[in-house]
């Protein structure tokens, strides 16, 4: 393994990227029609579904950014 190998961000695929921002953007439709509809269905948001699904769409939000800007930082590597 070389010294500089280590230094050198993974290359990333455009179906990596897809899958990613796919998966970002349903968690994001389904954070908004829960937002939306949070009035009517108060009852799930306060119970531990709704508080399990709010921690698991922040997870995949994290995530999600983590990978995407990995990739966007490979893919300004590989342009220098």
């Amino acid at each position: 393994m070389k010294a500089n190998a280590i230094f050198h961000a993974p290359k990333f695929s455009n179906r990596a990227f897809f899958v990613v921002f796919l998966i970002v953007f349903i968690a994001q439709i389904v954070d908004a029609i829960i937002g939306t509809l949070a009035d009517i269905l108060w009852e799930f948001t306060i119970s531990f579904w709704g508080v399990a699904l709010f921690f698991g769409i922040s997870t995949i939000y994290a995530f999600g950014q983590y990978f995407i800007l990995g990739m966007v930082k490979a893919k300004n590597r590989e342009r220098n």
